[in-house]
């Protein structure tokens, strides 16, 4: 090959540079002659698989044990169905029998036509008992179902019960709370809020401790301190000495009374139910409160914060409230 003349070689220098520099030569293009292309890397794929909160996972696993309940709930209609069914398939089988038995005492011709039914009753019959087989093992297997998850339930709120102590977490209107002597949670919640927001929900101070504006009920109280206990104590161990005196349920009667004695004791009282009256005392405050941040003196509400009824219930926060 022969020499390049130099004005050769000044031809063929840009085109060298562009392409040592990754520049288009293709004329007629998108990019004009001479456009520098960048090649932008490929974003790289981010599995995105975010661990839910504490909160996020009782209520997830909640709403599971619900669904458990309701599986439940609609095997054991199936298997009353199945039952059901199988009893009518029963009957049936037994005048199929009947019929066919009077017809070969009594020989009206219909022999063969009753003999087919009855073998149709005994398909019928055999279908429904393992119809209501099936239901039996559903039901079985959606009962292990709600244990398990109801177990799952429990041990994710003791899992979040034993973060309360330290728990900073702010506590906003409709918190979920819970008594020590309370028959179900509760929520706390303020008829007025403070101006101030967490999460656009409103924020409560340690102050918003007036069992009558702050507080629905726990459904039931069983403090023995609480005078509606002593009393439904009182009318079971009445209705059960007039048992007794009639020779009436003898059995349930020896629950609430002692051979010899009329006394109402501790344990009559711990197995009775009495209504919940949350009573705290005027300018009662909720314990362990955010000293630092403060709405108009008042401390924050926080997830460790606690209570105590004057009938000896201890009302702690299980969750904060807030949605995000």
């Amino acid at each position: 090959m022969g020499m390049m003349s130099e004005e050769e070689r000044g031809a063929e220098a840009p085109k060298e540079a562009a392409r040592e520099n990754g520049m288009s030569e293709e004329k007629g293009s998108e990019l004009r002659e001479g456009t520098l292309i960048v090649r932008k890397p490929r974003p790289k794929l981010v599995a995105v698989n975010p661990k839910p909160t504490d909160k996020e996972g009782l209520m997830i696993q909640e709403e599971k044990t619900a669904q458990a309940q309701k599986a439940y709930e609609q095997d054991y209609e199936r298997l009353e169905a199945a039952c059901e069914k199988e009893k009518e398939a029963e009957n049936a089988y037994f005048q199929a029998q009947v019929d066919l038995g009077n017809e070969i005492v009594c020989s009206y011709g219909r022999e063969e036509e009753l003999n087919e039914k009855l073998n149709q009753a005994a398909d019928r019959y055999k279908e429904a008992m393992a119809d209501r087989k099936k239901a039996e093992a559903a039901l079985k297997g959606s009962q292990a179902g709600v244990l398990a998850s109801a177990a799952m339930t429990e041990a994710k709120k003791a899992g979040i019960e034993n973060t309360r102590d330290e728990s900073m977490d702010f506590v906003v209107h409709m918190a979920r709370i819970q008594c020590t002597y309370g028959m179900r949670e509760s929520m706390a919640v303020l008829k007025t809020d403070h101006g101030v927001m967490s999460g656009r929900q409103a924020q409560m101070t340690v102050a918003d401790a007036d069992h009558a504006i702050n507080f629905i009920d726990f459904g039931g109280c069983t403090s023995p301190e609480n005078e509606t206990v002593q009393t439904e104590a009182q009318k079971a161990m009445d209705t059960a000495m007039s048992d007794v005196e009639k020779g009436m349920a003898a059995s349930v009667a020896a629950a609430f009374t002692k051979e010899g004695t009329t006394e109402l004791t501790d344990e009559i009282v711990n197995q009775c139910i009495g209504e919940c009256l949350l009573k705290f005392p005027p300018g009662a405050l909720w314990e362990k409160g955010h000293e630092k941040v403060k709405i108009q003196g008042d401390a924050l509400l926080v997830r460790r914060c606690e209570l105590t009824c004057a009938y000896g219930g201890l009302v702690t926060i299980v969750l904060s409230g807030q949605m995000v």
